[in-house]
């Protein structure tokens, strides 16, 4: 036996929770980040899993409909759990999603936010203090209703560890920054390479390499 055929492949989950009228980019950007990471990785494979409230499919902002692999409540093997949602979220029934995520931070999943996921993120509990990012629209009433430190940046990491972005440009420099505290700078310089970035282009606040 060769040792690439000897070699145990560590899977991690990666978990995209959406609610109708999501981003599409957002979405995108994130699942583009996993791929190209995955065609650098040897001993490590990230797959993205959309997750819905219900087993139908979820109508993003522009119309698209992405099936779901999983449903909110069901597992938490998750390495990372990322809620995406634009303003309608704020008012959807988000039924088994607080208890859900409240847990699987219990059992060491990370979480993050795009848009208003990171708003169902705050109404949940689960986050700290901050700092976070929210969208724009959105900072006045996320400062009055939680009492959490806001970043101005388009992405932030808080101190416990908690990814969020504005919106989907800013989910790329969140997620590359996330896979660089795990992997260390040149492999996330290789994956910026891949999207035209370069590490300079997603210095997360908060964020130093592992």
């Amino acid at each position: 036996m060769n040792d690439a055929a000897a070699r145990s492949v560590r899977h991690h989950r990666v978990g995209l929770v959406l609610f109708d009228g999501f981003d599409l980019r957002g979405y995108a950007n994130l699942a583009e980040c996993l791929a190209v990471l995955n065609a650098r990785l040897v001993d490590d494979f990230y797959e993205c899993i959309p997750i819905g409230s219900a087993w139908s499919p979820v109508k993003a902002r522009c119309g698209t409909k992405i099936s779901v692999k999983a449903r909110v409540g069901e597992g938490i093997d998750y390495r990372l759990i990322l809620v995406l949602g634009e303003r309608n979220a704020i008012s959807a029934e988000t039924g088994a999603l607080p208890e859900w995520l409240r847990r699987a931070q219990r059992f060491g999943s990370e979480l993050g936010g795009v848009g208003y996921g990171t708003w169902l993120l705050a109404q949940s509990g689960v986050l700290d203090a901050g700092p976070v990012t929210v969208p724009p629209d959105s900072r006045e009433s996320f400062r009055e209703t939680f009492s959490v430190t806001l970043e101005a940046a388009p992405s932030s990491c808080s101190s416990k560890g908690i990814i969020t972005a504005a919106g989907s440009s800013g989910a790329t420099d969140m997620m590359l920054a996330w896979l660089r505290r795990r992997h260390g700078d040149l492999l996330a310089a290789l994956a910026a390479k891949d999207l035209g970035l370069t590490v300079e282009d997603f210095a997360l606040p908060g964020a130093a390499p592992e």
